[in-house]
């Protein structure tokens, strides 16, 4: 699904605590589309880019996409990155890198 949302080989998340996320502008045009029924995506309705998701299972986080920050890089520490969803990346995708790789979450 995330390939699917992202049109891409892969799509690329990073994850922040729910008190710290601000949406500085545009939330007026958030639309939300549930694409399964724990995940909650909302992207904006007028250039429909993805902005963030929801899930069920970590309500205390917000899951977004570090594409769309105007300043680029999220800020996070680089040991922890690593590699989600493994088991169901597009099996012509190599993962080239030695970060983490993990099946699922």
């Amino acid at each position: 699904m995330c390939r699917k949302t992202h049109a891409a080989m892969f799509g690329t998340y990073a994850t922040v605590e729910r008190s710290k996320f601000r949406l500085d502008k545009g939330a007026g045009l958030l639309s939300t589309h549930d694409t399964s029924p724990p995940v909650h995506r909302h992207f904006c309705s007028r250039c429909g880019s993805h902005i963030y998701i929801d899930v069920d299972w970590e309500p205390e986080l917000v899951w977004f996409t570090p594409g769309t920050l105007d300043s680029g890089h999220p800020g996070h520490a680089p040991e922890t990155e690593r590699h989600i969803w493994v088991g169901s990346k597009n099996p012509h995708y190599r993962i080239a890198d030695d970060l983490p790789q993990n099946d699922e979450f």
